[in-house]
């Protein structure tokens, strides 16, 4: 009797696994063969499922940017205010194992976004939407009170997304000199910057 392949478990383990080799070696180095070997697979079984390296390498990239999505949806839908953008921000960081390695993913594929209109087209889209949710939490922690009436949010967004997008390069690149507490302790001191002064006085 043949066996039965359950064929969406091996696609999300090879997956896995593209991620796991990106992460340990970088892009450039990243093999079909490297990827069927860390999953346990002869080098042929990647043909079922992706046509190419690509195929498999944007995937990988895909499913990294909705698990950050779906973890910074699930917080943001369960609070409000500042805590609400903290949180947010705190997620898309490189501050426990799954994002740790979604973030090394993401950041990798910056480079090959370059020169290459349709991932860039896709990357832009995703970013756009980041933008779109910080400067909703921001005018809505501006309303709550806990930030500065005066800020605009769509520049605040801007500042932290590039706020983001600086911690996350160091904290995949420089694991040493920026652990946890000083992503973290950064974000905080940024966010300080934006209380209103009832709030900030109360701290």
């Amino acid at each position: 009797m043949p066996k039965i392949v359950d064929h969406d478990k091996r696609r999300a383990e090879l997956v896995a696994a593209a991620w796991r080799v990106i992460a340990r070696v970088g892009l450039a180095q990243t093999t079909t063969r490297e990827i069927a070997k860390d999953a346990g697979y002869a080098n042929g079984v990647l043909a079922h499922y992706f046509p190419d390296k690509e195929a498999i390498l944007d995937l990988a990239l895909r499913l990294a940017l909705k698990s950050t999505t779906e973890r910074i949806g699930e917080w943001v839908a369960n609070h409000s205010g500042l805590e609400a953008l903290r949180g947010a921000l705190l997620l898309s960081l490189p501050l426990d194992d799954s994002s740790r390695l979604g973030i090394e993913v993401e950041v990798s594929f910056w480079g090959r976004a370059v020169g290459n209109p349709e991932r860039s087209t896709y990357q832009h889209k995703s970013l756009l939407t980041w933008h779109k949710l910080l400067s909703s939490l921001v005018k809505n922690a501006i309303e709550s009170g806990e930030l500065r009436t005066e800020l605009d949010p769509d520049r605040t967004a801007d500042l932290l997304v590039a706020l983001v997008d600086g911690l996350s390069v160091e904290g995949v690149l420089f694991r040493e000199a920026y652990p946890n507490v000083r992503l973290a302790g950064i974000v905080d001191s940024f966010l300080d910057l934006l209380r209103a002064t009832s709030v900030a006085s109360r701290m």
